[in-house]
């Protein structure tokens, strides 16, 4: 597997779509959504150029969401400079960042970015973002659930770091890691989000994509929700989320979420959790968001 894993151009001028797949090396369905890509566009399906690049390289050739810390929380300057001896996904980071970089300077037009990834638990697909005017506007478009605010409380986002570079960086998050039904999501929204930022030119493709995703998703197409509380795992290894939790289910104040290190995790105010955590890497327990018009 190289880094950049897959291109596609159309020979015609057109917006430059980067496609990040295993940002978390166990992460796999954006390598999947991509390499189905290949084989289903002719360069008379698309405009401009579409580029696919793993994320976490060292991570994803091992199954591991990361080997010694987290890729996509790295993007801020204060972990880029780190010896990358110490920690590999410094490493990572900046030539990740130098291969964008390099597709960006390489392309005359604008550029876009989508980041696509699963989840441990689960529960419905969904889309978040940088806080952008653009994004939103591009976020309100997928037919997913979108969720505001996660890409601002976490440090270090791949996706915020290139946010004022790009015409538009989004995330998607496509379902459990290994369900089977999370290759389809990724495929959908991919091509989803080809359409909507006027790359995509097969109607048929475009609208299947958007029947599949309102499907799996049902009423919840249309909701958009705000997260305002993330619980931080501080000691890996002694967090244990509470059984059937799924991402975007409601819960209640004070609703026990969780155990860590023998103290009970209770929901701070009503809402619905997000990404609840079911495994043993990463330091995020879950989110907290409500809903907006």
């Amino acid at each position: 597997m190289q880094r950049v894993f897959a291109e596609l151009s159309s020979g015609r001028p057109g917006p430059l779509v980067i496609v990040i797949a295993a940002l978390h090396g166990n992460e796999h369905a954006g390598v999947h959504a991509l390499s189905r890509l290949q084989n289903a566009l002719s360069a008379q399906d698309f405009t401009g150029k579409i580029v696919g690049v793993v994320g976490n390289l060292g991570a994803y050739l091992q199954n591991q969401r990361y080997l010694e810390a987290d890729l996509n929380r790295i993007f801020v300057p204060e972990r880029l400079s780190q010896c990358p001896r110490k920690v590999r996904e410094v490493a990572e980071a900046n030539t990740l960042i130098e291969t964008i970089n390099t597709l960006i300077d390489d392309h005359e037009g604008e550029v876009h970015l989508l980041d696509v990834h699963s989840m441990s638990g689960e529960g419905l697909p969904f889309s978040c973002f940088p806080h952008r005017d653009e994004n939103e506007k591009i976020a309100r478009r997928i037919p997913l659930p979108a969720i505001a605010n996660i890409v601002q409380i976490l440090p270090g986002t791949l996706t915020e770091y290139f946010a004022d570079k790009l015409a538009s960086t989004m995330v998607v998050e496509c379902g459990q890691h290994v369900a089977e039904i999370t290759k389809e999501n990724a495929y959908a929204a991919l091509l989803s989000y080809l359409d909507i930022v006027g790359v995509l030119n097969n109607y048929a493709l475009a609208k299947r994509a958007r029947e599949h995703l309102k499907t799996i998703v049902g009423e919840f197409s249309d909701v958009f929700t705000r997260v305002n509380f993330r619980y931080h795992i501080v000691n890996q290894g002694y967090f244990e989320m509470q059984p059937g939790y799924s991402n975007l289910q409601d819960v209640a104040v004070n609703e026990l979420l969780a155990i860590d290190r023998g103290c009970e995790v209770r929901a701070p105010h009503n809402g619905r959790v997000v990404l609840p955590c079911y495994q043993k890497q990463g330091d995020d327990g879950f989110f907290i968001a409500v809903d907006e018009p």
